[in-house]
């Protein structure tokens, strides 16, 4: 449905929408340059580099803008446990915002819950010494949850008060849309916070099935979707 309404916006008015592409695409650009400059300040940058540099040819390179709101959420709202789901770039982020935290005073821990083995084993490689302590990565595998749904079989028992929603993707179920978050709802902390990442089908899954109140909304100019527990 989006995509004939794109269409016959187009067909009605293809200067406008020209112009409005044109100036996402921009825009973009403008805020992945910036996000990589402020995580060239923190200290980040060349760290990422290193790790990225360390993976298979194949894998996905960094997108600084997703990254660096991880960053700064995780050093302003100072969590005390994270989950995240799928291993990677943002796993060394993540775990060197709790490492900035604690040097003042914070503590916080993440579990890092990956379906693939082959990712979650280069990642737990790669990642530098002085991060280890701050994150457990955990391998689990998948099972089917309902119509279209999954869940991981394998989860920590604490429960998070920030989650990041990266995975998995698996192409035995199309689409991935993980269900986990719908299982400890019930236990959930008070300002708990969930970014989801691109997926939008399981963005447009999880506001049709969370039952708490929730502020939400999406990031503009980027494909990230936020969740923040209201009262």
């Amino acid at each position: 449905m989006d995509i004939l309404k794109k269409i016959d916006t187009f067909r009605r008015s293809p200067v406008k929408s020209m112009r409005v592409k044109l100036e996402k695409v921009y825009m973009r650009a403008l805020i992945e340059w910036w996000s990589k400059l402020q995580l060239k300040c923190c200290g980040l940058l060349g760290i990422i580099a290193e790790f990225h540099n360390g993976l298979p040819p194949s894998s996905k390179k960094p997108v600084y803008a997703d990254l660096w709101f991880l960053y700064k959420n995780v050093r302003n709202r100072r969590p005390r446990i994270i989950w995240e789901f799928g291993s990677g770039c943002s796993t060394l982020v993540l775990a060197y915002a709790l490492w900035k935290n604690s040097k003042e005073g914070s503590g916080g821990f993440m579990y890092s819950i990956d379906a693939d083995q082959f990712w979650g084993n280069s990642t737990r490689a790669l990642t530098p010494l002085f991060l280890s302590p701050f994150y457990k990565l955990i391998h689990s595998s998948i099972a089917k949850a309902g119509d279209g749904g999954l869940r991981h079989t394998t989860l920590p028992d604490a429960i998070p008060d920030f989650v990041y929603l990266d995975g998995p993707d698996s192409p035995h179920f199309q689409p991935s849309v993980a269900v986990d978050v719908l299982d400890i709802e019930d236990k959930l902390p008070p300002k708990f916070f969930l970014i989801v990442d691109c997926r939008r089908d399981n963005v447009h899954f999880l506001r049709d099935h969370l039952k708490k109140r929730y502020k939400f909304w999406r990031r503009k100019f980027i494909p990230q979707y936020v969740f923040e527990l209201s009262g």
